[in-house]
């Protein structure tokens, strides 16, 4: 009789662990005693449990169509298969082809021929192999129970993660990405300004490199970019069931600008940019005071661009306003926010004296945000006991508990500052001033792209009223206004650091200010 030899192991670590070619040495000289020809050898690397077994498949249309019966030696039952969702197809065989099974650990055969004895073997084998993969599955999923109920996740991570092993004690966990986190950094920071709607930032994203880990390619489309801005993975939390988790990897960006671009996302604070080739400046930046739509850009005669809005009087009358005079009017604002270096030794000065006398006070934050956070986690024990007892639902637990465990988490995150509030604070609002009292020159020294980022940080609002511009500062850059001829700096130091938005905003803005300081202006030529 012909025989087919069969050697599996279920993975690449098994491979190394118990050997194909072990398994397939033994078979042959089993073949040999038994003066079975063998005719086909299928050395597999697959589970028998998962996926379609495509060789295991192949290797029973061999037997079925080989003209005479044939053998399939393995080394033990669960070689051959682990569950009943097989047994029919080997079973036809048997019984209408005269298939043999033959295992060597076993020392048994499977034919038609075999009697009761040797067919309650067989299937109580199987039964065995069943449970055991049931018994896997149990401890899989509480495994994934015990993961989540700590915070990690057992999937892949999202783009701009990698999952790794941990050095020290080999589990698997998550590590930022070296090649694609600073670009997720850059796509948030970028949606923030509010100049850049989804599509041009897939197009921008391609241009950093970002390689999607399905293709293998630069194929970065507006839906993922979508799904990025969503995810608040990136800040430290995932979703699971409806329930929001805090996982224990480092986060790629803040809550504040989590939470600045779902603003935008909402429509809350700028309207979707005008889709243009031409890289005009005040595109999609400003709306027209009469119509509230978007100011459109245009050029004419090849040289001369123009913004259009529409007249107080006569709303149907289009009024053409030189693009050059209302960007006049946007230098002059960030002529007055800036001031001289001696104005910025003064406040740098002050940071310094106030810095020293606050951390007398920081010791103080310190007990009541403690004392909050300990308030909050008593609630979350409330919630929970109340849950257990049938008086909350599942649903209104899972709301209630998520939203508990937000504020938990910006408490942690304030004491979190208020211990590094030794020089954090300090230095990036010495980092934010510094910039704010170049901002003219740095805005006047770039090119388009980075003007437009510059005017979404500055502007709240931008609105064209019959050629005239009429505009909101963002709370960030208020104070700055003519500081320069009466600076309080005591003043400016005690707003941001109270207000958490501000502190925020002085972070984010101060990172976009540098990057683009840094950015060579190949588009300088204005249009």
């Amino acid at each position: 009789m012909k025989a087919i030899i069969l050697a599996r192991v279920s993975s690449r670590e098994q491979e190394e662990g118990y050997s194909l070619d072990a398994q397939m040495e033994k078979l042959k000289e089993y073949c040999e005693r038994k003066e079975l020809r063998v005719m086909a050898e299928y050395r597999i690397i697959e589970s028998s449990t998962k996926g379609t077994r495509k060789q295991f498949h192949q290797m029973l249309d061999q037997a079925r169509n080989h003209k005479e019966p044939v053998a399939i030696v393995a080394d033990a039952v669960d070689r051959v298969l682990r569950s009943f969702s097989d047994l029919p197809a080997i079973d036809k065989l048997i019984q209408q082809k005269g298939l043999e099974l033959h295992f060597l650990r076993d020392n048994s055969v499977i034919s038609r021929d075999s009697n009761a004895s040797a067919r309650m073997f067989w299937n109580f084998q199987i039964m065995m192999a069943q449970a055991y993969i049931d018994q896997m599955k149990d401890n899989v999923k509480r495994s994934y129970k015990f993961k989540l109920k700590n915070g990690e996740i057992c999937w892949m991570a999202p783009i701009g993660y990698v999952n790794v092993k941990h050095p020290e004690t080999g589990r698997g966990t998550v590590a930022p990405d070296t090649e694609s986190a600073p670009i997720i950094r850059r796509i948030f920071e970028h949606y923030a300004t509010g100049a850049y709607g989804v599509r041009e930032l897939a197009v921008m994203a391609k241009k950093w490199g970002l390689i999607s880990r399905r293709t293998g390619k630069c194929t970065v489309t507006k839906t993922s970019i979508q799904r990025i801005l969503q995810n608040k993975f990136y800040f430290g939390y995932f979703e699971h069931g409806g329930e929001l988790i805090k996982h224990p990897y480092e986060p790629l960006i803040t809550k504040g600008l989590y939470d600045m671009c779902a603003k935008i996302r909402s429509g809350a604070c700028t309207s979707k940019p005008q889709q243009t080739k031409k890289p005009y400046i005040f595109r999609g930046l400003i709306t027209c005071g009469v119509t509230g739509r978007t100011v459109m850009s245009d050029t004419a005669k090849g040289k001369y661009t123009y913004l259009i809005s529409y007249s107080p009087e006569n709303p149907n009358k289009k009024v053409w306003t030189n693009e050059t005079k209302v960007l006049k009017q946007v230098e002059d604002v960030f002529r007055r926010i800036s001031f001289p270096r001696e104005v910025l030794d003064q406040a740098i000065a002050q940071f310094n004296i106030l810095h020293e006398q606050e951390a007398e006070m920081n010791r103080d934050m310190l007990k009541r945000l403690k004392r909050e956070d300990t308030e909050t986690q008593a609630k979350m024990d409330r919630l929970m006991d109340a849950f257990l007892s049938g008086v909350v639902d599942e649903d209104m637990y899972k709301v209630k508990s998520s939203e508990l465990k937000i504020v938990r988490h910006e408490i942690k995150e304030s004491i979190e500052r208020c211990h590094n509030a030794d020089s954090a604070f300090k230095d990036s609002l010495v980092r934010f001033v510094s910039l704010v009292s170049r901002a003219h020159s740095i805005f006047m020294s770039s090119g388009i792209e980075q003007k437009r980022q510059f005017i979404s940080l500055l502007f709240s609002n931008l609105t064209l009223t019959g050629g005239d511009l009429q505009y909101s500062l963002r709370p960030a850059f208020k104070k700055f206004v003519n500081v320069g001829q009466c600076p309080e700096w005591r003043e400016i130091w005690a707003t941001f650091r109270t207000d958490d938005e501000l502190y925020n905003a002085v972070i984010h803005n101060a990172s976009i200010f540098a990057n683009n300081a840094r950015m060579p202006c190949k588009d300088s030529q204005l249009s």
